[in-house]
């Protein structure tokens, strides 16, 4: 992710959105969900509502190619996570 240049993403013709990610070194302790009493690792419901959050804040700005694209991207990098965790489960079993 390091290497990755950052650049507005292109929702469609008219509109545009730029993320920022803030992690634990910026300082801002209020933000910190994992820190949370709510936050339990096993529940999706967090991750779920995150989910929907970053949709229903691009609503009505992105066209249908980008939803597309952006299912594939997500497939994609569900499917190298799953791979690398098959492969750290079999090294632990050997």
């Amino acid at each position: 992710m390091s290497n990755i240049i950052r650049k507005p993403i292109r929702l469609s013709r008219h509109a545009v959105c730029i993320i920022h990610v803030f992690s634990r070194c910026d300082g801002l302790r209020d933000l910190w969900m994992i820190d949370s009493e709510d936050y339990v690792e096993e529940d999706w419901g967090v991750e779920k509502d995150a989910a929907k959050q970053f949709v229903e804040q691009l609503d009505g700005q992105y066209n249908i190619r980008f939803l597309q694209a952006l299912r594939a991207e997500c497939d994609s990098h569900i499917k190298e996570w799953e791979e690398r965790c098959k492969e750290i489960n079999n090294e632990q079993k050997n």
